[in-house]
């Protein structure tokens, strides 16, 4: 058996993906959800009934609430201040509230 040598190989470019479109890419990046993408159904099926599930499990907001903001703060002190000179303790809004109330509020404005 003979190979070709590797000068005299011809390489055929790969068709482009099929989902590798700018306008796709762009809408992706910019968390848009338009179904499932390319999953299979049965895995489409699969994610939405683990969503159902998160979703219907109770929130606790308050504490969600407070578990964001001291991360923030502690990443802030530890690091982030420094790399973008900023005293980024400055951003946390006391008055904001995750959940519904969140969404309702945002829905007025």
């Amino acid at each position: 058996m003979t190979s070709t040598p590797p000068s005299q190989v011809t390489r055929t470019p790969a068709p482009p993906h099929p989902t590798s479109s700018a306008s796709k890419t762009a809408s992706k990046d910019q968390g848009c959800r338009g179904g499932h993408g390319e999953l299979e159904p049965h895995n489409a099926r699969a994610l939405d009934r683990l969503r159902a599930a998160v979703d219907a499990r109770p929130k606790d907001w308050a504490s969600l609430q407070k578990h964001a903001v001291e991360f923030h703060l502690r990443n802030a002190a530890a690091w982030a201040n420094e790399a973008t000179g900023q005293d980024l303790a400055a951003q946390v809004d006391p008055d904001f509230r995750h959940g519904p109330t969140a969404l309702t509020a945002a829905a007025l404005t």
